[in-house]
């Protein structure tokens, strides 16, 4: 059985049948982030509210700001809140960020990064900034009573930022895109604490508090199935076993559900009731706990029972999250639990599964200094694996057929420049350390489909224990040349330009890369691979995905401060049509979906443009 997500204020359940019995919605808002190259991209974000096109109702779904790394948002959205709502149609979102104190780090290449000073487009300081989302006219969010409907917000990193690493400022132009139909398909992630558990049904409640911040309006009911993998407290279990762990769990035990958000909406209508299907489940001191501090972060390189990781992120016992500016480093030792989600206790692996490329979860205790390291001693604690991916282009010819190994020219692990490791220690002996030139992934029973010497592939799995390699990598998920994630981006510089495209229309966006306004930001990425557009010989093509199941399309207006979102190509190349009547500049266009090289097709599964106007 499956319940609709409700607000339950930690009521019992007659009490919930007569809150529910009113003529108030829940409205479930998500946050999400395009990938970009930065380590860490912390602003403050300091409150999302909804209105109705004539501002008779207004939702608060985050009245209480907190610190959001929007780097950790590209790889799973955040459920913001699920507040009551009054019924109606909500057309727009209003979103404050304050990028006074902001952490902004960009990914050069080195272990700790370049620390960016955000600017505004005029050169000043950044301070607090607000964007307001206009939703698709024909899409509103519909709230409808006892019911359950779902908004999904996201940042387009690589439009809204231009980073100058020579000055180490990014000069930043806020961008905000909104939709009732899910903005991708990425998974999601709910925290907060346990209100309650049916174990019979599998289900439980939990409030809600993003970010390991303060608790936001609003719970959710989250279903567990069979396949479900738990950690309670440091023993990992599946399905029934996990559930009933969870069930002898204390009320207000923090919770991090990982998921999928599933609802009815359609372009036509918005009108849900949305559940949450969880994948993954942590509880109790496996997600926070007073007794633990929590390192968290990808290895970058290992000596001995001594980890570094970079970046790295520290939740104190006293339950305040932080960015680590300085170095951050993990003691291991012969009494340090380790865990993998979705496998049994008496299966854990040992402390030399902790390997380079590897991201953890540590629980210890922790101390700092002045100089904003932090040093976790885990040798009387324990560390959580967490599956990381390995981006690189072929070798040479791939095989064939399933269970074979590829040999990659390695580009990232774990999203960071292959540069930033330090591979001494993984390989049975020196001679054979994983080698970022020749980087074996174990393909297990996987096959890729074609690829030719220099084709991008993109693995997702973990690395090979310390001291093992090789292969350097095992994968439970391949992508191949035609299915790895791309990103294009282009950039016209602050002023921007009238005639951005050599044509566009109904069915397609074809940039003029010969436009002499073309600033420093002209690149397609696939993976790790960066294609400078201007070296393409000829014009890409940009085309809409009719395929996908979820896409996005906004224009997004820098002067106004306001983004108009589109659920259709049709609907958003006609608006584009009317707003470049030759007065109206273009400072900047991102898409994301895959690319062809071959034809130089990039079909995108959202296109998001910024006008000056």
């Amino acid at each position: 059985m499956r319940l609709p997500i409700a607000i339950r204020r930690f009521a019992p359940p007659l009490a919930l049948a007569g809150m529910l019995a009113g003529c108030d919605g829940t409205a479930v808002v998500t946050l999400g982030a395009s990938p970009a190259h930065f380590l860490a991209y912390r602003v403050t974000l300091v409150s999302v509210t909804l209105a109705t096109a004539n501002g008779a109702s207004t939702v608060a779904v985050v009245p209480a700001g907190s610190p959001v790394d929007f780097a950790r948002l590209a790889n799973h959205d955040e459920v913001l809140g699920a507040p009551t709502a009054v019924q109606g149609s909500y057309t727009r979102a209003t979103v404050t960020l304050d990028y006074r104190g902001a952490q902004i780090v960009a990914d050069d290449g080195s272990v700790g990064g370049v620390a960016l000073t955000p600017v505004a487009p005029s050169g000043l300081p950044l301070g607090v900034v607000t964007v307001t989302v206009n939703l698709d006219p024909k899409d509103p969010l519909r709230v409808v009573a006892n019911r359950s409907s779902s908004l999904a917000l996201s940042v387009p990193l690589a439009l809204a930022n231009s980073v100058n690493l020579a000055l180490k400022t990014v000069t930043v132009s806020p961008v905000v895109v909104a939709s009732a139909i899910p903005l991708d398909l990425k998974p999601v992630v709910v925290r907060g604490p346990l209100a309650g558990v049916a174990a019979a049904s599998g289900e439980y409640t939990t409030g809600i508090a993003p970010f390991d911040g303060p608790a936001q309006p609003g719970q959710l009911v989250v279903t567990l199935g069979a396949a479900t993998a738990l950690e309670v407290d440091g023993v990992p279990s599946v399905g029934a076993t996990g559930s009933a762990a969870l069930a002898a769990e204390t009320r207000n035990a923090a919770t991090i559900a990982t998921g999928t958000l599933s609802g009815t909406a359609t372009l036509t209508s918005s009108a849900q009731n949305v559940a949450f299907d969880a994948t993954e489940v942590l509880a109790g001191t496996s997600a926070r706990s007073a007794a633990f501090d929590r390192l968290a972060g990808l290895v970058v390189a290992r000596r001995g029972d001594l980890v570094t990781l970079a970046p790295a992120t520290w939740l104190s016992a006293a339950g305040v999250p932080s960015l680590v500016t300085g170095s951050a480093t993990v003691t291991l030792g012969p009494g340090t639990a380790v865990t993998t989600l979705g496998s049994s206790a008496a299966a854990s692996p040992t402390i030399a599964a902790v390997s380079v490329g590897s991201r953890i979860v540590a629980f210890g205790s922790a101390t700092s200094d002045a100089a904003g390291d932090v040093a976790l001693d885990a040798s009387a604690g324990r560390v959580r694996l967490v599956p990381t991916s390995v981006d690189g282009v072929l070798a040479t010819a791939p095989a064939t057929t399933a269970g074979t190994t590829l040999p990659l020219v390695l580009g990232a692990l774990g999203g960071r420049t292959a540069s930033a490791f330090t591979f001494a220690g993984t390989g049975r002996s020196s001679a054979s350390d994983a080698n970022p030139a020749d980087y074996q992934v174990d393909t297990g029973g996987l096959a890729l489909a074609g690829g030719a010497v220099g084709d991008p592939v993109e693995a997702h799995g973990v690395v090979a224990p310390f001291g093992s390699a090789p292969p350097d990598f095992a994968a439970s998920a391949l992508d191949g040349p035609s299915t790895v994630p791309a990103a294009l981006t282009i950039g016209w510089g602050a002023a921007g330009t009238a005639s951005p495209f050599a044509s566009f229309g109904g069915a397609s966006l074809v940039p003029d890369l010969g436009n002499p306004a073309i600033g420093a930001r002209h690149t397609i990425t696939v993976g790790a691979e960066t294609v400078d557009l201007k070296s393409l010989g000829a014009n890409p093509t940009i085309v809409p995905d009719a395929a996908a199941p979820a896409v996005i399309y906004a224009i997004a207006h820098a002067a106004t401060g306001h983004v108009d979102d589109y659920d259709t190509y049709a609907d958003f190349a006609n608006a584009l049509q009317g707003a470049l009547n030759g007065t109206t500049a273009m400072r900047a266009l991102a898409a994301e979906g895959r690319y062809a090289a071959a034809t130089r097709t990039f079909t995108a599964t959202s296109i998001t443009v910024q006008l000056a106007d």
